[in-house]
Protein backbone atom coordinates (compact mmCIF):
# COMPACT_ATOMS: atom_id res chain seq x y z
CA UNK A 1 0.00 0.00 0.00
CA UNK A 2 2.68 2.71 0.96
CA UNK A 3 4.63 1.60 -2.88
CA UNK A 4 1.19 3.06 -4.61
CA UNK A 5 1.09 5.65 -2.46
CA UNK A 6 4.21 7.16 -3.16
CA UNK A 7 4.40 6.09 -7.07
CA UNK A 8 0.79 8.33 -7.69
CA UNK A 9 3.07 11.02 -6.55
CA UNK A 10 7.05 10.05 -7.63
CA UNK A 11 8.51 8.28 -10.48
CA UNK A 12 11.41 7.42 -8.86
CA UNK A 13 11.64 3.64 -6.86
CA UNK A 14 11.23 4.12 -2.46
CA UNK A 15 14.46 2.28 -1.95
CA UNK A 16 16.70 3.52 -5.22
CA UNK A 17 15.24 6.78 -6.22
CA UNK A 18 15.62 5.65 -9.84
CA UNK A 19 13.57 6.41 -12.81
CA UNK A 20 10.81 3.78 -12.92
CA UNK A 21 8.87 4.88 -15.91
CA UNK A 22 11.18 4.46 -18.66
CA UNK A 23 11.47 0.69 -17.50
CA UNK A 24 7.76 -0.09 -16.39
CA UNK A 25 6.84 -3.24 -18.43
CA UNK A 26 3.94 -2.71 -21.57
CA UNK A 27 1.08 -4.06 -19.07
CA UNK A 28 1.31 -2.15 -15.87
CA UNK A 29 -1.58 -4.09 -14.40
CA UNK A 30 -0.83 -3.67 -9.90
CA UNK A 31 1.04 -7.52 -9.91
CA UNK A 32 3.17 -6.12 -12.29
CA UNK A 33 4.47 -2.87 -10.96
CA UNK A 34 4.76 -4.73 -7.76
CA UNK A 35 7.12 -7.09 -9.27
CA UNK A 36 9.04 -4.46 -10.82
CA UNK A 37 9.44 -2.55 -7.59
CA UNK A 38 10.51 -6.01 -5.78
CA UNK A 39 12.90 -7.00 -8.23
CA UNK A 40 14.10 -3.05 -8.22
CA UNK A 41 14.96 -3.38 -4.52
CA UNK A 42 16.28 -6.43 -4.64
CA UNK A 43 19.12 -5.49 -7.32
CA UNK A 44 19.38 -2.48 -5.10
CA UNK A 45 20.27 -4.82 -2.21
CA UNK A 46 22.70 -6.85 -3.88
CA UNK A 47 24.36 -3.68 -5.11
CA UNK A 48 24.81 -2.58 -1.40
CA UNK A 49 25.90 -5.75 -0.02
CA UNK A 50 28.36 -6.07 -2.36
CA UNK A 51 29.93 -2.81 -1.64
CA UNK A 52 29.52 -4.10 1.73
CA UNK A 53 31.71 -6.85 1.54
CA UNK A 54 34.29 -5.63 -0.72
CA UNK A 55 34.62 -2.57 2.10
CA UNK A 56 34.82 -5.80 4.88
CA UNK A 57 37.59 -7.23 2.48
CA UNK A 58 39.86 -4.07 2.73
CA UNK A 59 39.21 -3.53 6.44
CA UNK A 60 40.60 -6.93 6.86
CA UNK A 61 43.60 -6.19 4.47
CA UNK A 62 44.81 -2.85 5.88
CA UNK A 63 44.71 -4.83 9.37
CA UNK A 64 42.19 -2.18 10.68
CA UNK A 65 39.96 -5.41 11.91
CA UNK A 66 42.27 -7.39 12.11
CA UNK A 67 43.27 -6.36 16.13
CA UNK A 68 39.36 -6.96 17.37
Amino acid sequence: MCVDAWLEYNWTCPICRRQVTDELPKRQGQNTLFSFVVSRCEEFMAMINTRAEEFMTVLFDSGVLGHL
